[in-house]
C-alpha cells in the first residue's frame, strides 16, 4: 500500500492519494493553462504539480516530451507520472528543483506557493532553470486576507517586489475570475539578456 506518510512534507500516504483522485483536474489548472497562452515550442515546468492537471492541458499543444513536473508529496508525483508517462515528473520541493539552468522557457506554480517552506528560495530555483527571456506565472487563490491559502492584495505586491529584487522583468500582478475562484496571477519574465 505504500508508505504511512511523505518523507518530504509528512503528508499521509492516503491523503496524498485521495487529494491526487478527488483534484486531479481543478479550474484552476485550466484558467492559467487559458492565460500561459502555451505554444508548440514551449517547454513548461509545473512547480507543485499536484496530480498533474494542467500539464495534461499542455501535453494537447507541445506533447509531454517537452513537460516536467516538481511536487514534493510522492502519492502526487505518481499520480501525475501514470497521465503523463512521457513527461519528467520528479518528487521536489520549489526550492530544489533537479533540472538544469536555462532548461525551461515557461515555468508555471498553481496554488502551490503557499506551502513552500521559502518563497524567496523557490522563486531562485524558477530564475535559475529558466532560459533567458522566459515566462514564469504564479497563480494562488485570491483572499481576502494575508495569511491564508492564497495571496492578499498585500501578500501579492510583496511578491512583485521580491520578483523584481531576484532580477525578473516585466513583472505584473493579474486577477482573474471573481468569487471563490478568484486568483491572483504574477507574472514576470527572466530578462533576455
Amino acid at each position: 500500500m505504500g508508505t504511512v506518510s511523505d518523507s518530504s512534507h509528512g503528508w499521509p500516504w492516503i491523503f496524498g492519494k485521495a487529494y491526487a483522485l478527488l483534484r486531479r483536474n481543478p479550474a484552476s489548472n485550466r484558467a492559467l493553462f487559458e492565460l500561459a497562452d502555451v505554444r508548440p515550442s514551449d517547454r513548461i515546468l509545473d512547480v507543485g504539480c499536484g496530480a498533474g492537471g494542467a500539464l495534461v492541458l499542455a501535453a494537447e499543444v507541445v506533447g509531454e516530451g517537452n513537460l516536467a513536473g516538481a511536487d514534493p508529496t510522492t502519492a502526487l508525483a505518481a499520480t501525475a507520472r501514470k497521465r503523463l508517462p512521457g513527461a519528467r515528473i520528479e518528487v521536489a520541493p520549489a526550492e530544489d528543483l533537479p533540472f538544469d539552468d536555462g532548461s525551461f522557457n515557461l515555468v508555471w506554480t498553481i496554488a502551490s506557493h503557499h506551502h513552500w517552506r521559502d518563497s524567496r528560495s523557490g522563486l531562485k530555483e524558477i530564475f535559475r532553470v529558466l532560459e533567458r527571456g522566459g515566462r514564469l506565472l504564479l497563480a494562488e487563490h485570491r483572499m481576502r486576507r494575508d495569511g491564508g491559502h492564497g495571496l492578499s492584495e498585500r501578500e501579492a505586491e510583496g511578491l512583485r517586489l521580491t520578483l523584481e529584487g531576484l532580477g525578473f522583468e516585466a513583472v505584473e500582478i493579474r486577477r482573474h475570475g471573481k468569487g471563490r475562484r478568484a486568483l491572483i496571477v504574477l507574472a514576470a519574465q527572466r530578462p533576455a539578456v
